[in-house]
Parts: structure tokens; C-alpha cells; sequence
């Protein structure tokens, strides 16, 4: 039969593939929610929301996959354990100011994908909202969900990997690390180190208790450098986001001022394949995008009597808007 690459489940086919039951968090036995069905190349993968919905900031919904080579099944996990025994790999839970996500449709579009569904705000009361992020699949072709989109996706340059990162194991708190330039983490004597290839960060910390000596996570880069998503050996969810650092708007160069230099370097970052550390820089008109009309606006600042920058200017600052490229 024909399926398009995003359906809802249809009751025949849910007859045939929901689990007979899911674990809760506390091991009590509860219902399997929402169904979704897509297909991303030669793989068929089933979305599914185990635990409790519908209790505000107490809600314990989370989000699991499994995949199968047949639209009918059966739908497995990353163990090759069936989804029909409450098995199934976890994408995305709780975390942060974020509870109970759940009721996932997912898009899949091309060379970009998403993972739309509800969640409940903490710093809202409880009330629920609507999220949408990239779904990223890993190499071994796993789903991954990325951090939430505050704006429409744009084509920005992407920040560099070096630099201060939050870094959280299984939707924990996180933790500040700063991957240097070298690929060592923390600091140039350590024996963590990071890589990247294309897309695909990875991360290795050797401990004796860890599997092989080492832990290593492997994860997805975002597409503009500020976060990244994966999981390590034991399938624990791995996510990180880049710390922002105050900066000078339109201050390219990180000299201090702004003058013809600035709008110079914008146009071989966008151009000439220059690198910058702090791409909220060069967002001079503050759109939270980075492109030719920043050093157009910064020149016409300098010699057209244009408007002047929008903050931080003249001096550094952090910028409050979740929109900015980051730096």
C-alpha cells in the first residue's frame, strides 16, 4: 500500500500496531497516545506519547519512536526490542521550562524535517503551548529532536563550534563546557576531547566506568552552529546549546568601535568564507538574521547619517532577544 511520508495512524493499522501496553516512569502500566506514521527513506518510523497528559506542569507525556522496514510492522527499538512489549526509543521528554511533550505529528520535507507537538510552560503557569522543532536523524538513522524554534527557520552563517556550550545528559540540568579550539574540552591538558565531521559532533570523555573506557556522544550539529543533539552508548539522550557572550552590535571585528572595518568583515564572513566568533555582531539591524543588509545598515549609519544601531550599542551587552544568531 502507498503511505505518504507524514499520515496519521489509521485505525486499521492501529489495531495492528500499538502496544498491548507501556511502562510509566514508576513501572505502572499505562495507555500509548497519539500515534504517527512516517517514512524517511527506506524506513518506516512510529511516533507514540507513553505516560500522562493533560496535568499541566505535572504532566509525565513523553515522546518515543520505533521503526520497521513494513508500514504493518512489527515496530522496534533501538535494542530490536518489539514496541508491542512497551519498548520503544525515547526522542524527547521534559526538561527546563518545558513539560509533557507530546501529541508529536511529524513533517518530513525534503532535506529538513519537524517534530510539531504540545507541551506545558512552567514559567506560564502550566499553560499549554505549541512547539516546533527540527527532527534531526542521527547516522545509524535514529530520530533526534532538536531545541524549539522561536522564529522561521533562515539561511544564517553558522557560529562556531568552539566557545562556552550548555551541555545536559538525559534532559538534565546543564553544565557549562567550552570545546577549544584545539578539539580539547575545558582545558588544553585534558583527555576529553571533541571532533567534528560534517555534521556529526562528537564527544569523548574517558572514565574507567564507562563503556570502553570512554563515554562518547555522538551527536547532530544544528544548522547555525547553536546547538546540538545526540545520544551515547547506553542511548541517553546528550543535548548542548551555545552560551551567549556580550558584544557591541555591529562591532565585527571585537575592537571595540564601529567603523569601515566592521561592515568590511561582514561582507567576507557572508562572502569570503571569513569566520566569526560572535555572528550577533554583524546582525547590525538586529532582524536575527544575518545577511547583506547588516553591512549595508552599518554603512549607512557611518556615512549616510542612517539610523544609529539598535542595542547593545555603543556599549557591550547581552542581547535579550531569543531571536539573535547568538555569539
Amino acid at each position: 500500500m502507498a503511505i505518504p511520508r507524514r499520515a496519521p495512524a489509521t485505525l486499521a493499522l492501529l489495531l495492528a500496531l500499538i502496544p498491548s501496553r507501556a511502562r510509566g516512569q514508576e513501572g505502572d502500566v499505562l495507555g500509548v497516545h497519539d500515534p504517527c506514521i512516517a517514512k524517511e527513506r527506506t524506513w518506516y518510523y512510529l511516533f507514540v506519547s507513553f505516560d500522562q497528559c493533560c496535568r499541566g506542569v505535572e504532566s509525565t507525556y513523553r515522546t518515543f519512536a520505533g521503526r520497521s522496514l513494513q508500514v504493518t510492522g512489527p515496530y522496534l527499538d533501538r535494542g530490536q526490542r518489539s514496541m508491542r512489549d512497551g519498548e520503544a526509543t525515547l526522542v524527547l521528554k521534559g526538561y527546563g521550562n518545558f513539560r509533557g511533550p507530546g501529541g508529536a505529528s511529524v513533517l518530513l520535507e525534503g532535506e529538513r524535517s519537524w517534530i510539531v507537538h504540545h507541551e506545558y510552560d512552567v514559567l506560564a503557569n502550566g499553560a499549554p503551548r505549541l512547539q516546533v522543532r527540527p527532527l534531526v536523524f542521527a547516522a545509524d538513522g535514529w530520530p533526534l529532536a532538536g531545541e524549539p524554534l522561536s522564529a522561521p527557520p533562515a539561511e544564517v552563517v553558522p557560529a562556531p563550534v568552539a566557545g562556552n556550550w550548555g551541555h545536559s545528559v538525559d534532559f538534565g540540568a546543564e553544565s557549562q563546557i567550552t570545546l577549544l579550539s584545539s578539539g580539547k574540552i575545558n582545558q588544553a591538558g585534558s583527555q576529553d576531547t571533541w571532533s567534528l565531521q560534517g555534521s556529526t559532533l562528537t564527544l569523548k570523555w574517558p572514565r574507567p566506568d564507562a563503556p570502553g573506557g570512554a563515554w562518547v556522544d555522538s551527536c547532530v550539529l544544528s544548522g547555525d552552529g547553536r546547538s546540538y543533539v545526540g545520544r551515547n552508548q547506553l542511548d541517553t539522550i546528550i543535548r548542548g546549546s551555545k552560551l551567549r557572550s556580550a558584544f557591541v552590535r555591529g562591532d565585527s571585528n571585537g575592537d571595540g568601535a564601529v567603523d569601515l572595518s566592521d561592515a568590511i568583515l561582514s561582507l567576507l564572513v557572508l562572502y569570503g568564507g571569513r569566520k566569526t566568533a560572535c555572528l550577533d555582531s554583524l546582525d547590525a539591524n538586529d532582524d536575527g538574521r544575518v545577511n547583506i543588509a547588516d553591512p549595508a545598515f552599518t554603512l549607512l549609519f557611518l556615512f549616510r547619517s542612517g539610523p544609529p544601531l539598535p542595542p547593545p550599542f555603543p556599549g557591550a551587552a547581552f542581547d535579550s532577544m531569543s531571536d539573535s544568531p547568538g555569539c
